[in-house]
């Protein structure tokens, strides 16, 4: 996972975490955070300079689709495989 100034299109901050292709990618409309999914099924709440603040292993395949919440608190994640379910987190305690 990378992240880019949007302005200058310098990289400005890059992580490791994800093992597998990131497939969805939702900012928080209140807070300096990332929700991240990828095709092994794995949800990550990031920080913007890209450090781990939780990850969700909710037995998931891959991941279409991640979304805050308009007030930010929470987020919710989607499978590929045809499922109708969301599952959603609690963002901050």
């Amino acid at each position: 996972l990378r992240l880019f100034d949007a302005t200058s299109g310098e990289k400005v901050a890059h992580s490791g975490q994800h093992r597998r292709a990131v497939t969805a990618v939702a900012c928080s409309p209140e807070q300096p955070l990332l929700v991240t999914g990828d095709k092994a099924g794995r949800v990550f709440l990031w920080d913007t300079t890209l450090r781990v603040q939780k990850r969700y292993d909710w037995g998931l395949g891959e991941v279409c689709g991640v979304a805050f919440a308009p007030d930010g608190l929470r987020a919710a994640a989607v499978d590929a495989a045809g499922n109708s379910h969301a599952r959603a987190m609690l963002v901050r305690d």
